[in-house]
């Protein structure tokens, strides 16, 4: 089977207009600073503007992916792996989003398949949680024999990271420019 990544469309189009908006008004906020003489503000929001970015592109960047013995669910800040002959039981709602249990008894919720109101329209919960039921076997291992759920604490995201980057140095440079005042 090939990899697939199953995702909300909304996610990532949410993301990237909240990031265009929020650079949209970055010009007024610099022309606002600049008139008023406040540096040390200027930089600040600068390092703001960036954190919430960052934010914005980790959540837009949030996926689950099929691949032939596993599924690895990609949230905001870390990612968990697990087999599917791991996984006991998949549960999805409108309201409840989607969630999985494994033979272990960890759970895992993928943040792009969270309660929505254009799930109660569309069934993108129910439709990922059948693609993930075609891909598990009839039955799972025994939690003896099953493989625990691998976790990666940080994700990389070289966009997201960069931006949080340039935040801290803005949010330095901001801070010494008011001390020095």
């Amino acid at each position: 089977m090939e990899e697939r990544a199953l995702r909300r469309r909304s996610w990532p189009v949410f993301a990237g207009i909240a990031i265009a908006a929020l650079w949209g008004v970055y010009p007024w906020t610099v022309d606002m600073n600049l008139g008023q003489g406040d540096y040390a503000d200027l930089w600040r929001i600068t390092a703001l503007w960036c954190a919430t970015s960052a934010f914005f592109l980790r959540l837009g960047t949030c996926v689950v992916v099929l691949r032939a013995e596993s599924l690895v669910v990609i949230n905001p800040i870390g990612s968990k792996e697990v087999r599917y002959d791991a996984i006991r039981k998949v549960v999805a709602g409108p309201a409840s989003g989607l969630k999985m249990a494994t033979a272990r008894d960890e759970r895992l919720a993928p943040v792009v398949f969270g309660g929505s109101l254009l799930d109660y329209r569309f069934a993108t919960s129910e439709s990922a949680a059948d693609e993930i039921r075609r891909r598990m076997p009839r039955k799972p291992r025994p939690a003896a024999q099953a493989e625990p759920v691998r976790r990666q604490l940080v994700r990389p995201c070289r966009s997201a990271d960069l931006f949080l980057a340039t935040a801290v140095v803005s949010g330095i440079v901001g801070e010494v420019l008011g001390l020095a005042k």
